[in-house]
């Protein structure tokens, strides 16, 4: 049981490690490239169905790329000194709203496809 409990933790740490000396650049840039394309993209002349997946990308990029840096920036704190939760109002049904968008788009590709 010990033996599996150190083997539990090393790993922790080697994952730890592996994402304090991943770079912002190394995560970000990627998806960065994808909100830049797609912002582009906008520009171009697209029907009804076309500005409706765009949306969607940029919408769902946005979040990526915000869930991406925050899990960068923790990754380099020290469980100990993590700050306190707080809580903080926000838009419940305009998230929702925007989930829904996004799955709906990806189980009608499911069903199409």
């Amino acid at each position: 049981m010990a033996q599996a409990q150190r083997i539990a933790d090393d790993a922790a740490r080697a994952k730890g490690r592996l994402l304090v000396n991943m770079s912002h650049g190394d995560v970000r840039t990627p998806m960065i490239t994808i909100i830049g394309t797609a912002q582009l993209l906008a520009r171009t002349q697209l029907d009804q169905r076309q500005g409706d997946y765009l949306h969607h990308i940029d919408v769902a990029s946005q979040h990526l790329l915000g869930l991406l840096s925050d899990v960068l920036n923790l990754s380099k704190i020290e469980p100990a000194a993590w700050p306190p939760i707080e809580s903080s109002h926000f838009a419940l049904e305009q998230m929702c709203q925007n989930v829904c968008r996004v799955m709906a788009s990806d189980a009608a590709g499911r069903i199409c496809s």
